[in-house]
């Protein structure tokens, strides 16, 4: 049986030798400004899915407009963690107000183990019962992102949970946000 190859209308090759060539180096470009592994990886994932998207165009084989696209992410990064910010805000005076259970105290402790944007992932999908859609849209993220931080931050959060030996064993529920 023969390799399938899927006629998208874009010289895939050349795609892919751009991707090589530019990867490495736009990845540390991003990491430098945004100081989150996670975060830079997914905004170097967004920059060549747009370059992908704009292989039409001739500008998007240029490495200038791979960096002003990376520009352009970061800067929105920056505007979903300052929106993030006044929602953690928000949300810390909402938690103040309730009483919570061991369980959800104990989920609360672990939560601010995480790094914030999968705290923000897991806190608007599970506590607001928030879509990943709508909780994408808040963070200025696309859904799969969103859908990416969710999982990541369940795998941590369990971790954190299981590691602890903690007395009580919690567990989270699948949610389908």
């Amino acid at each position: 049986m023969g390799d399938a190859k899927v006629d998208t209308g874009h010289d895939t090759d050349e795609y892919n030798e751009f991707f090589a060539r530019h990867y490495p180096r736009l990845l540390s470009f991003i990491r430098r400004r945004v100081n989150d592994s996670h975060i830079a990886e997914d905004i170097c994932s967004e920059c060549f899915l747009l370059a992908w998207k704009a292989l039409d165009r001739e500008c998007a084989h240029s490495p200038g407009w791979l960096y002003a696209a990376a520009k352009n992410l970061i800067g929105t990064e920056y505007r979903r963690q300052l929106r993030e910010h006044g929602l953690m805000l928000k949300l810390a005076d909402i938690e103040h107000f309730s009483a919570p259970d061991s369980e959800t105290a104990e989920i609360a402790i672990a939560l601010t183990c995480l790094e914030s944007n999968e705290r923000a992932a897991l806190t608007l999908t599970y506590w607001c019962g928030m879509t990943a859609s709508e909780a994408a849209e808040l963070a200025g993220s696309s859904e799969r992102a969103m859908w990416k931080r969710i999982s990541r931050a369940r795998s941590e959060l369990l971790g954190i949970l299981s590691a602890d030996d903690s007395p009580v064993m919690v567990r989270l529920p699948r949610h389908n946000p």
